[in-house]
């Protein structure tokens, strides 16, 4: 699904990705690890297209990413960021639904869908609520089901349980397991938590000196 190839970002002098490559297969459960600062959010950033590598090649389903247009990119991949971002004056119907607004799907299936995917995050109940009255482990639900909106086949996520507690992590943690599971949708989370990562069954990269390395277990 994803190949990159000798791929250099930087951010003035310094490179945070140098010659790197990765690659991610379709079905993939998939966590990149690495301190802070060496590059993580920069490659999910690469992926979604905030930004642009400085050299190297990255495709999505064998097509170079820089020719596919952003708008068709945000079907194909959603993004969980480290933020959230959820817009404070808009409650957790609007924040999902600008997902279906953006891409220009029809009122009536952007009202369903939202519907949809508050169940399934265990939200319904918090429809008209606004992102201030919520607790960070109910923002990331909302986050996620923002992402999942437009039935990516990619789902990328940085930090998503950077900034919960140890039980609320755990729980953010099983949806995406569930919903990997049940949409076999294709995941991507970034994470340097090193307690998280003995809970996952997933394929571990590390990031280290601007370049990528899978672990391999024997």
């Amino acid at each position: 699904m994803i190949q990159m190839s000798k791929v250099t970002k930087r951010y003035g002098s310094d490179a945070v990705l140098q010659n790197a490559d990765f690659h991610l297969e379709t079905g993939d459960f998939a966590v990149l690890q690495g301190r802070s600062g060496s590059g993580k959010s920069s490659l999910l950033k690469l992926l979604y297209r905030e930004t642009e590598a400085d050299e190297g090649d990255i495709r999505f389903r064998q097509i170079p990413i820089s020719q596919i247009t952003k708008h068709v990119l945000r079907r194909e991949i959603g993004m969980v960021f480290q933020s959230f971002r959820l817009i404070e004056q808009k409650n957790v119907f609007e924040n999902i639904a600008l997902a279906g607004k953006a891409v220009g799907k029809p009122i009536e299936e952007i009202e369903q869908q939202a519907k949809l995917l508050l169940e399934r995050v265990g939200l319904a109940d918090k429809k008209d609520a606004f992102p201030n009255s919520l607790s960070g482990g109910q923002q990331q639900r909302v986050a996620i089901a923002r992402a999942l909106f437009n039935k990516p086949s990619l789902l990328l996520a940085d930090e998503p349980t950077g900034n919960l507690d140890k039980d609320t992590a755990a729980d953010i943690l099983k949806l995406l397991e569930e919903l990997h599971e049940e949409e076999k949708t294709t995941m991507l989370l970034v994470t340097h938590d090193e307690l998280l990562l003995k809970q996952m069954h997933a394929k571990i990269w590390t990031i280290e000196d601007g370049r990528l390395h899978e672990q391999v277990f024997s």
